[in-house]
């Protein structure tokens, strides 16, 4: 941008240059050729009519013999001694053209100063990591109806987990008028909580039919996977754990069953708990890991890939991660109502506060 506007200054003041000595040089040509009632009728400034007189008449014969003499010196000169317009043109044309040439030279060597942007080629095969297709978070009503209640809460965070139980008891009442929409927020001081968020993407992924039923369980359970319950777990260790708790709440609800869908999809059996453990691990193991087995729906589905150094959901937990940021969200559970937050919402409202906020908000 900085550029851009010397290049246009130098160019700006160039153009004045040369407009400038155009007209001081016809100005010029106006007051020599006073003798020519044709070509002016404006008498020339004492001033000029003085300095013109001082030239004694030996010396314009002088001057003009040299000149018709020396055919290398043009002769623009009148009878009288007078430059002609022909010369007052040619020197005007002469500074127009030099200040021409400058401004060119002053524009060239500010393009040469100004940086080169690099040249960006995208590949057709680029990753789309920022931009996966499934939305993370846990939606329950009717979101077209253009009223929604946003609440972020944390997987390990027990205010978060008395809300959610909370608006569980009453949600069915408004899920015809309203959405109630859930975010992840990872709350780095819980450790395992990127690890909980995780499950609940490989469940949604997986089986989008019980994530809902994924989300009160693991609510319920939680206490289980409280820091000090799991202070000397390993990464690896709490995946194992959180994937084989996931998959028996899948096939405890029975969520699918073999047979053909309404699309006429064939659908997958879950009655055996191990091979749904072992399709979350997918999402959950990274590839290059130990026991890594990347799902190739993933590299679509999310933009992530089987070289990456993190899991199949990694590019969900950015997302989250950054909707949380531009939300201005830090404590948990924070709510939103159409977009606006509501700070007197608090964990320890009761279903009666509830109902009577949800009443005044849809009315």
């Amino acid at each position: 941008m900085k550029s851009s506007r010397t290049i246009h200054l130098v160019f700006q003041s160039s153009i004045s240059l040369i407009v400038f000595l155009l007209i001081s040089e016809t100005a010029i040509a106006l007051i020599t050729q006073t003798s020519r009632p044709s070509f002016c009728c404006i008498s020339p400034p004492p001033s000029v009519s003085k300095l013109r007189h001082h030239r004694s008449s030996n010396e314009q014969v002088r001057s003009i013999q040299q000149c018709k003499n020396d055919s290398r010196i043009p002769c623009d000169t009148n009878d009288d001694g007078n430059e002609d317009r022909r010369s007052v043109l040619r020197k005007g044309t002469i500074g127009a053209s030099s200040a021409f040439l400058i401004a060119a030279a002053n524009i060239k060597a500010a393009e040469a100063k100004q940086p080169t942007a690099p040249t960006i080629t995208l590949s057709k095969n680029r990753r789309t990591t920022n931009f996966p297709r499934v939305y993370p978070g846990l939606t329950i009503g009717n979101i077209s109806s253009g009223q929604v209640c946003e609440i972020f809460v944390d997987l390990t965070c027990p205010y978060s987990r008395k809300t959610f139980h909370t608006i569980s008891q009453l949600s069915h009442k408004y899920t015809n008028q309203m959405a109630f929409v859930y975010h992840n927020v990872i709350q780095p001081w819980h450790h395992q909580s990127l690890w909980l968020h995780e499950s609940t993407f490989a469940v949604k992924i997986l089986y989008p039919e019980l994530e809902y039923v994924y989300w009160k369980t693991l609510f319920e359970e939680a206490p289980r996977f409280y820091d000090k319950e799991i202070y000397g777990w390993t990464r690896g260790e709490f995946y194992d754990q959180i994937a084989s708790f996931a998959a028996n709440v899948v096939v405890s609800n029975n969520g699918l069953k073999e047979g053909v869908d309404d699309n006429g999809n064939t659908k997958i059996s879950i009655d055996n708990v191990d091979t749904v453990k072992k399709q979350i691990l997918q999402y959950l193991i990274p590839p290059l890991q130990p026991g890594g087995n990347f799902p190739d729906e993933a590299k679509i589905l999310l933009g992530s890939a089987p070289d990456d150094d993190e899991n199949a959901v990694f590019p969900l937990t950015q997302q989250i991660v950054k909707f949380q940021r531009k939300r201005g969200v830090h404590v948990t559970p924070t709510c939103f109502f159409n977009g606006i937050e509501q700070n007197e919402i608090s964990s320890t409202w009761t279903v009666k506060e509830w109902n009577i906020f949800l009443g005044q908000a849809l009315s």
